[in-house]
């Protein structure tokens, strides 16, 4: 993992503390990143703008992204990326105000540590190996397959 100092010297990361009358009213954090995947190869992203809660409201927060647009279009970023909660309403009205749309959607499951099989019997009573075997004699029956052994 890099660490902050590292990431801020390598000058992909633009990291700034934002104060007023000598206090710290927000921060943020910006990132270039280069897919060769992305049409563009190289974009910039928004890792975090955080703004003091008393200082909310008061148009910091446009300051702020005005700096992100400039740091990142002096850096010839074309494009620029940001992620906030599905339910933080606050911040998608404040990215889209900016002129940010949806783009991409990650979705999320929370799912148990243990799970039930077929037979009401958890994985965790089940040994790795006759977990893999009976898997293995499910697929195999499915696909016109008998598997007589499994070897580990």
């Amino acid at each position: 993992m890099r660490t902050l100092k590292a990431a801020y010297e390598e000058g992909k990361d633009g990291m700034f503390i934002w104060e007023l009358k000598g206090k710290i009213v927000g921060w943020s954090w910006l990132r270039i990143y280069e897919n060769e995947f992305f049409k563009e190869g190289t974009y910039g992203e928004i890792n975090e703008i955080y703004i003091v809660p008393e200082w909310r409201g008061k148009g910091i927060g446009n300051i702020l992204m005005k700096h992100a647009e400039d740091w990142f279009r002096n850096k010839g970023i074309k494009t620029v990326r940001v992620e906030a909660l599905a339910t933080n309403e606050k911040a998608l009205a404040f990215y889209r105000k900016h002129g940010f749309k949806p783009n991409y959607i990650t979705l999320q499951k929370e799912i148990s540590n243990i799970q039930k099989d077929d037979n009401s019997k958890t994985y965790h009573e089940l040994s790795e190996k006759k977990v893999l075997k009976e898997h293995m004699q499910r697929e195999s029956k499915q696909n016109g397959v008998f598997l007589s052994t499994v070897k580990r």
